[in-house]
Order: C-alpha cells, then structure tokens, then sequence
C-alpha cells in the first residue's frame, strides 16, 4: 500500500502537501509501531488529508483510515471525519477522498499483484 501511495503522489504531484505545512508522515515513534501516517492535499479546496494505514493482522492486506481534514491555508483547523462534519459533509469528504486518491491507489496496488 505505501508503495503504491508513493507511486501516486509521484504521478499526481498535485496531492502532495505543500512543504510550508512542515507536515511529515511516515511510522510511528515506537520499535513495534506499524501505524504508518500519510498526508494528501487538495489544491482546489486548500484541504490537508491525514490519513493512516497499518498492516491488517498477519495478512497481505493493508488498512486504510480516513481520519481527518484540515481546512483551510493554516494548520489548526482540523475537523475528524465520522465527528466533526455534518452526515451531508461526511459524505461528501468521504466520496471525494474515493474519487480522488484511494480508487486510483487501489489500481496501483491491483496491478503490483
């Protein structure tokens, strides 16, 4: 999954976050941590997209979390998906972060099989 994350962002260079949000993902502090932190942007909307990923069990497969998003040109604005957005809102986050970046990373991650 983080493979085919990398492959996206290097395709669609657009989704990466700005570097003046000094944000960094990437693995947890712990030795055994495997919760693995990823930010996508919108440059349309000026929204931040914090999202995790872990491995799901002792399986091949990957979890995936929306978790939240930031809105706006400053960092502090952050609203939870599931909490924060109306149901309407909610909605429409989740089908854009669909739309926009998870379906095209499952099509990399298909075609690594």
């Amino acid at each position: 999954m983080l493979k085919a994350i990398q492959q996206f962002k290097a395709a669609n260079p657009k989704f990466i976050v700005p570097e003046e949000f000094n944000l960094e993902g990437g693995r947890g502090k712990g030795p055994d941590d495997h919760w693995f932190t990823v930010y996508f942007y919108y440059p349309d909307t000026r929204e931040i997209v914090y999202v995790w990923t872990r491995p799901k069990g002792l399986s091949m497969y990957t979890s995936l979390a929306l978790v939240g998003i930031n809105q706006g040109s400053e960092l502090g604005n952050w609203k939870d998906i599931n909490r924060d957005f109306s149901s309407a809102e909610n909605s429409a986050q989740i089908d854009k972060f669909e739309t926009l970046i998870l379906n095209p990373v499952e099509k990399i991650v298909e075609a690594q099989r």
